[in-house]
């Protein structure tokens, strides 16, 4: 938005309730980070995160949801062309499924 500060959005419940942070405490340093590396954003819809983290799992990683959001914006970011084909993409996993047991029970149940 060109802005400095967080924009006033609304927060859904979300399977990923990690990224719902209506105040993140480091705004100003993630912000300065992705405009100093030319870096971009992505909003990943509920059905795309509980795609990943199912798709991750038949990888024989058990990502909880929040960790899983990263996974899923893989594709996100390839149809933008910001991840060319070709290309070598890490994502990091930080989350155990183990935190999130009721909804990765029902995301898999």
């Amino acid at each position: 938005a060109g802005t400095e500060t967080p924009v006033p959005s609304l927060h859904a419940p979300t399977i990923a309730e990690g990224t719902a942070i209506r105040e993140p405490v480091r705004f100003p340093e993630v912000l300065r980070a992705i405009r100093r590396s030319d870096g971009d954003m992505a909003a990943i819809p509920e059905d795309a995160i509980a795609t990943a983290v199912r798709r991750l799992a038949a990888m024989g990683l058990y990502a909880e949801p929040t960790s899983a959001t990263a996974a899923a914006a893989i594709e996100v970011f390839r149809d933008r062309g910001a991840i060319r084909p070709g290309e070598t993409t890490v994502v990091l996993l930080t989350g155990s499924g183990l935190k999130a047991t009721p909804t990765m029970t029902e995301l898999f149940g």
